[in-house]
């Protein structure tokens, strides 16, 4: 009696079915965790400059007028971030600014940071890390990287 091996088209059909359904629910989850990592990295590289700020604020009662007169090696670029202002401070603020995203930072400020236009209280920002986004997207990055959002800034800045 012939017997036969292997699989039937339909078989196959509903095995590429089930792989399709799963590839399309995981790419978001996936996408997401890139997103997420990258951010983080940028956050790790932003407060370690931080850092670095203020000792050198401690050593000469003034901020540096560049991360270049930092005792700090920087990348050009993080992953999908950029440096913003093209490495110059002002009061030892500076930031990360998100290539696709222009409203998209991490950022870090000084303790002589002030809060003009954005209706934070001073106390809020000085010396901290946080990231700043006004779209959908960087704001649940924000979010899920973000300790607590800081009151008073309309949902737009989450305190790292």
């Amino acid at each position: 009696m012939y017997q036969k091996r292997g699989f039937t088209l339909i078989e196959l059909l509903v095995v590429v079915l089930i792989i399709g359904i799963l590839s399309a629910v995981a790419l978001p989850q996936y996408t997401k965790a890139v997103e997420k990592s990258r951010a983080v990295q940028a956050v790790v590289l932003v407060k370690s400059i931080r850092d670095a700020a203020e000792i050198y604020y401690m050593a000469n009662g003034t901020y540096p007028s560049s991360i270049d007169d930092l005792d700090i090696e920087r990348p050009a670029m993080v992953k999908d971030f950029e440096w913003d202002n093209s490495g110059e401070w002002k009061d030892g603020r500076f930031s990360l600014r998100h290539t696709s995203d222009p409203d998209y930072y991490i950022i870090a400020s000084g303790a002589e940071r002030t809060s003009s236009g954005v209706g934070v209280p001073i106390e809020f920002l000085k010396g901290k890390v946080y990231c700043s986004s006004s779209n959908t997207k960087g704001l649940q990055v924000c979010k899920s990287i973000g300790s607590r959002n800081i009151e008073g800034a309309g949902g737009k800045f989450w305190e790292l």
